[in-house]
């Protein structure tokens, strides 16, 4: 039988040093925590208790961070997943947009940027809160056109690549390709992963 959920989170990184100082600033705050270092033994953590959130790297040995997203999101009612990324593939990102990952830690950050995710995060499961992208006001704030919006919009919510997006809007894989670098100068981001960020930005 499952423990309770408590505020639990689970951090799964290999890397024993940032896997560490991350633990002990999330106990700082009044979180349990569960260190795995890969997804096999988060896995074992998921099967024993209910955690909230769990931080995963997606470079571990044995089962490395996508695989075991995939499983999370195989289970009933999984925990919310935050992904710590170097230079993630965009393959990689996509399938995290995919699979609603529900947010991003881009290496190196500070404890105080890993703590500010865990606890928007849980607010937002604790409060129900889905977020929804007021998309008059980002397009206004970024003077995106009606096609631009129309982008952002697929990548958002199905996290397809540009082949896949042009085809839903009848456009060519350039043309998806020459607007995600409008948009991205626009928005003053370089990835899709950074792009998301501002996307759900509450300003």
């Amino acid at each position: 039988m499952k423990e309770a959920n408590n505020r639990k989170i689970i951090i799964a990184d290999d890397d024993k040093v940032i896997a560490a100082n991350m633990a002990g600033a999330a106990r700082g705050r009044g979180y349990e925590v569960a260190l795995a270092s890969d997804g096999l033994e988060a896995m074992e953590f998921i099967e024993k208790a209910d955690y909230q959130v769990v931080i995963t790297d997606l470079l571990m040995p044995r089962m490395g961070g996508m695989e075991f997203i995939r499983q999370v999101f195989s289970i009933h009612n999984p925990p919310a997943i935050i992904v710590i990324t170097g230079h993630a593939s965009i393959d990689a990102t996509i399938e995290c947009l995919k699979h609603g990952v529900k947010d991003f830690l881009k290496k190196p950050f500070t404890m105080e940027e890993f703590l500010e995710s865990v606890e928007r995060v849980i607010n937002n499961i604790e409060g129900n809160n889905h977020f929804e992208p007021d998309w008059s006001h980002f397009a206004d704030r970024y003077f995106l056109t009606d096609r631009q919006v129309e982008v952002v919009k697929e990548l958002y919510y199905t996290g397809g690549d540009s082949s896949e997006i042009g085809e839903r809007l009848n456009i060519s894989f350039h043309t998806v390709r020459s607007h995600l670098g409008i948009i991205f100068n626009k928005v003053g981001v370089t990835s899709r992963l950074e792009l998301v960020k501002k996307i759900r930005e509450r300003k």
